[in-house]
């Protein structure tokens, strides 16, 4: 069976502030359900880690890289990783790091864009329109 998990589910497990829940959600995570992670889940969780929470990147990356490696979790898997990994290595969003995964993932030929650090860091043509 699938099943779709929310955003305020899996942050209750990463800020571990009800411990009851945090027992509940991993009894669920460690049932042999499948459940699908949607990527704007992922990055809800990361902006809400980052900015509510204060949490630091590399706290933020060793979660989501835990949480899509989980067995149970039906995730954009591999995307997200890569995204992960230039948000970890640059000085840019997690957003632009998933947009730059997400041009090398589908071979996008050519990648519009205002930014100039995503233009040079871009594998694809950068332009702008």
């Amino acid at each position: 069976m699938e099943s779709l998990i929310d955003t305020n589910i899996l942050i209750r497990l990463f800020v571990e502030d009800d411990k009851m829940k945090v027992d509940e959600i991993k009894a669920l995570l460690n049932s042999d359900d499948k459940f699908l992670i949607p990527d704007i889940i992922i990055a809800e969780i990361i902006w809400v880690l980052s900015s509510f929470y204060k949490q630091d990147k590399t706290s933020v990356i060793e979660k989501i890289s835990s949480l899509v490696c989980f067995k149970s979790i039906i995730s954009n898997k591999d995307l997200i990783l890569n995204a992960i990994n230039k948000w970890q290595y640059n000085n840019i969003s997690f957003i632009d790091a998933y947009l730059l995964a997400t041009t090398e993932e589908l071979n996008i030929k050519t990648f519009y864009t205002y930014d100039k650090k995503l233009s040079k860091l871009s594998k694809v043509k950068a332009t702008e329109p």
